[in-house]
């Protein structure tokens, strides 16, 4: 598999234009104007929202069991919402709650106006645009008891920004795919390379060899360590080994290999693929992950 990646990278490009393409069919498409042509909000969805906003109106106001009326609608556009009883509104709550109510339903823009009941005049009103920043008027200014009736005119959704245009989406559908492959390649070659990674033992200088990494050992490590690979993964016994390396020299005690078993595993020990293990009453193992055997 990593030979076809390295041999072929004219295969990437091509899947990289297929899967690019792919996305820029889930992507949104977008106007000259920088509006995205999605679907309307959902009505359902936003008819909770405005209750919830009348709810949370009338339980300011300590009232918890008024029901508030249904809500009257003109198409899509206008919501009405006439409050059961008088109320002193509060326009911080009023703008607050909606700001918060309204910023997971879809839409785009309001414009939310309080009339008194059968009344043409605006007593308190504000604007919130959620692809860019929000008009508020003065707060903090509580309205006098009365019945109210709020009024809220939205705006068909548009993209987050007012101003995007289409070749953001088209470079980023084409980016991604080719930055996945890319990766995907890196970590082929990588596991191409681990794969080969082998112990090697040059005798003459007394050094490991783990790919291109050299780890120095004494000329008893290197003996030791050198019959341990000569039989990868099979036990070879304390006596074999005492016999090989010591006994020509006449010279042994007890804890000679197990002293230099030790300093050979704090030198290999930051190896994942290789470690040196004890078999109880018969000697030691090296034992070898597959891949670099």
């Amino acid at each position: 598999m990593v030979k076809s990646i390295l041999q072929t990278p004219s295969r990437l490009i091509i899947k990289s234009i297929l899967i690019g393409g792919l996305m820029l069919l889930y992507m949104p498409s977008v106007s000259a104007d920088g509006r995205t042509n999605r679907p309307g909000f959902d009505a359902n969805r936003l008819e909770i929202a405005l209750r919830a906003i009348g709810d949370a109106l009338l339980r300011e106001q300590s009232d918890f069991l008024t029901p508030l009326p249904p809500l009257s609608r003109r198409e899509e556009i206008d919501w009405r919402m006439r409050l059961p009883t008088a109320i002193a509104l509060d326009p911080d709550l009023l703008t607050q709650t909606t700001v918060r109510k309204l910023s997971s339903t879809g839409v785009s823009e309001v414009l939310v106006t309080v009339h008194p009941v059968g009344k043409e005049n605006i007593v308190y009103g504000f604007s919130l645009d959620y692809t860019s920043e929000h008009t508020l008027p003065c707060l903090g200014r509580r309205l006098p008891v009365a019945e109210y009736e709020i009024v809220f005119r939205f705006s068909p959704p548009v993209a987050t920004s007012g101003k995007l245009s289409a070749y953001p989406w088209i470079v980023l559908g084409l980016l991604l795919p080719i930055v996945w492959l890319i990766g995907r390649h890196r970590r082929a070659v990588a596991n191409m390379e681990n794969e080969t990674v082998l112990l090697e033992i040059d005798r003459t200088r007394n050094e490991l060899q783990v790919g291109r990494e050299r780890i120095d050992l004494t000329e008893k490590e290197t003996q030791v360590l050198s019959l341990l690979l000569e039989h990868p993964g099979k036990v070879v016994t304390r006596q074999r080994l005492t016999e090989e390396i010591w006994t020509a020299e006449g010279v042994i005690t007890d804890r000679s290999l197990d002293v230099y078993i030790s300093r050979l595993r704090k030198k290999i020990g930051a190896l994942d693929h290789a470690r040196i293990v004890t078999v109880r009453g018969k000697g030691y193992a090296l034992e070898m992950d597959q891949s670099s055997a």
